[in-house]
């Protein structure tokens, strides 16, 4: 073979990312994947309310790497551009044998972005849990993504999402790829 130039950056990057070859010897700063992983989960009941989208407080965290996971209003807000994983479910109770609709949703800033939905008419052990995911592209700076639940009833009921020590609530997500 014959022999190569590497042309390093101008800048020294930022703590945590490594260099990466375009393949004709220029040099960049890029953060590696899976940068910024958490893992939240609710640790507690809390209340869902009939006919409304409620926010998925995701209150103990398991780990965050990067303290991008707010446990106190349940964002996600990443600190690099990219294309994140991004997982939640939620697990619902408090049914009691009548017929329901329930939706869990990845919300992105305050918009629905993507979201599972199903419906039973009749639930013979009053529980129900659904998950969905996504790759969300995140701007590094502002954006953030949230949770949602929603359910529906023919009475007005308030029912639970359910949480504990065990899992059957939780969020993660991680960073695929830089942008």
């Amino acid at each position: 073979g014959s022999d190569v130039t590497f042309k390093l950056p101008v800048a020294d990057g930022s703590a945590g990312q490594v260099l990466k070859t375009d393949g004709s010897g220029n040099l960049s700063f890029i953060f590696p994947t899976g940068y910024g992983a958490f893992r939240a989960q609710l640790s507690s009941s809390q209340t869902l309310s009939n006919n409304t989208h409620t926010t998925i407080i995701y209150n103990s965290e398991t780990f965050d790497t990067k303290n991008w996971y707010d446990h106190t209003n349940g964002r996600y807000t990443p600190q690099v551009a990219g294309k994140y994983y991004i997982f939640a479910s939620g697990y619902g109770y408090n049914y009691n044998s009548q017929s329901v609709e329930q939706r869990v949703s990845i919300w992105k800033n305050s918009s629905l972005y993507s979201n599972i939905y199903g419906g039973i008419t009749t639930n013979f052990g009053g529980a129900w849990s659904f998950n969905v995911s996504d790759i969300v592209d995140l701007n590094g700076s502002s954006d953030y993504v949230s949770a949602q639940m929603w359910q529906q009833q023919g009475s007005t009921a308030d029912e639970v999402i359910y949480g504990n020590s065990n899992g059957e609530s939780v969020m993660f997500g991680y960073l695929l790829e830089a942008s």
